[in-house]
């Protein structure tokens, strides 16, 4: 569909006039281009703000996964050094499995509400 241009009358003081105009002959732009190019700036604006939530996303789920990490060293530290018994094994390993499955739920929890944010935040960017 061909854009259907329409001429538009707005004011500004002249300190922004003297940008857009200084901007426009930097870029060598007509001063309507050079608005227009402005404007669609703001949809890049959002895409980057989508691309950092998905990095705050990503970020913490490395932070999690890294803590996981740590647990199963732990768990694979004592069982090749200090478990000498079964029942030693049991006491050592259960309560450390027990710390992995909480941080997996907490882990679980922190990532949906992450998701639902940004699929709030998705659907009003794409409404404006």
């Amino acid at each position: 569909m061909k854009a259907n241009p329409k001429q538009r009358l707005f004011y500004l003081s002249q300190n922004s006039y003297e940008m857009l105009n200084s901007l426009a002959k930097k870029e060598h732009k007509s001063k309507s281009a050079m608005l227009r190019i402005l404007i669609l700036a703001k949809n890049y604006e959002n895409v980057l703000q989508e691309l950092q939530k998905s990095n705050e996303i990503l970020t913490e789920m490395l932070y999690q996964i890294s803590k996981y990490g740590s647990n199963l060293n732990q768990i694979a530290y004592h069982l090749n050094t200090d478990i000498s018994t079964t029942k030693q094994a049991g006491e050592t390993i259960i309560p450390l499995m027990n710390e992995v499955k909480e941080l997996l739920n907490h882990n679980k929890k922190i990532i949906e509400n992450l998701l639902k944010r940004g699929k709030t935040n998705g659907k009003t960017t794409n409404n404006n």
